[in-house]
C-alpha cells in the first residue's frame, strides 16, 4: 500500500488508511454523498482515480457500481484500486476510459452519475457533461472548481497554461451558472447545490426530461458522435 501514490485516503480500518493527499470521508457531505440513498442502484463514477466514490455507493448498497478513468493520467491509478477492491473484497468494476468514450452501448445506463473533479480537466466540458447525462436515467451528481465572479450569465473560459491553480491540466473554468445550463441543455435541473472550499461546489440535478427525444434542434446539431469522428 504504501509503495502506490494515492489521491484518496481510503481507510481499512481505525489504524490502516492509504497516504492520500485527499480525506473525501471529511467531504461527504459537501459532495452530497451522505443524501442520496444508493440502495439497488446502478452507478457510474466517471473519473474515479483510485475509487472512493465508487467503494462508498458499493458500502452504501448500491446494486452494480462502474468506476471509469483514464490512468494513463493517473500514476498508480489502476494498482490502487485493484488493491482496494481485493483489500474489501469488493464487485465494483473499473473501466479504462475516459468521459468521452461514455455511451450506452458501451457502458449502459445507470440510476445516478457521479462526475467529481472533472469538467475542469476537460478542453470540451460542454461534450462532457453531455456524455455524462446521456447515460444517466435519473440522478447526476457533479463536483467542480468553479468561478466565483458574474453569476448573471453562463460563461466558460480557455486556461491554454497552467493559469488555473499553476496546473497544465486544467483546461476550462466555468461558473455556477454554465453547469446549471449544460445540464438544463441535457434535461436535468439541479435540485441541490452545496458550496465547499471556496471555490468548489456540488450539485445534484435530477432529469425532468428527455432532451435527446424531446428536442430535435439538439440531435441535429450536438450529435456527439460529430466531434469523435
Amino acid at each position: 500500500m504504501e509503495s502506490l501514490s494515492w489521491w484518496h485516503t481510503i481507510r481499512f480500518s481505525p489504524e490502516v488508511a492509504t497516504l492520500g493527499r485527499c480525506d473525501p470521508s471529511a467531504l461527504t457531505d459537501a459532495y452530497l454523498l451522505d443524501t442520496i440513498d444508493f440502495r439497488g442502484k446502478d452507478v457510474l463514477d466517471i473519473g474515479c482515480w483510485d475509487g472512493f466514490q465508487s467503494f462508498y455507493a458499493e458500502a452504501r448498497g448500491a446494486r452494480r457500481v462502474v468506476g471509469i478513468d483514464d490512468t494513463s493520467q493517473r500514476p498508480d491509478g489502476a494498482a490502487a484500486r485493484e488493491f482496494t477492491k481485493r483489500k474489501l473484497r469488493s464487485g465494483v468494476e473499473f473501466v479504462e476510459c475516459n468521459v468521452y468514450d461514455v455511451s450506452l452501448d458501451r457502458l449502459g445506463s445507470f440510476d445516478i452519475v457521479m462526475m467529481f473533479g472533472v469538467l475542469y480537466h476537460l478542453i470540451h466540458p460542454m461534450l462532457g457533461v453531455e456524455k455524462a447525462c446521456s447515460v444517466a436515467k435519473s440522478d447526476v451528481l457533479l463536483a467542480s472548481y468553479v468561478m466565483l465572479t458574474d453569476q448573471s450569465v453562463p460563461w466558460c473560459v480557455l486556461f491554454p497554461g497552467r493559469e488555473l491553480c499553476d496546473d497544465d491540466s486544467n483546461w476550462s473554468g466555468v461558473n455556477a451558472s454554465w453547469v446549471r445550463a449544460a445540464l438544463d441543455i441535457q434535461g436535468f435541473a439541479v435540485d441541490r447545490e452545496q458550496p465547499y472550499n471556496t471555490n468548489y461546489r456540488t450539485f445534484h440535478a435530477r432529469r425532468t426530461r428527455n432532451e435527446h427525444t424531446e428536442n430535435p434542434m439538439l440531435n441535429a446539431f450536438r450529435d456527439t458522435r460529430l466531434f469523435l469522428r
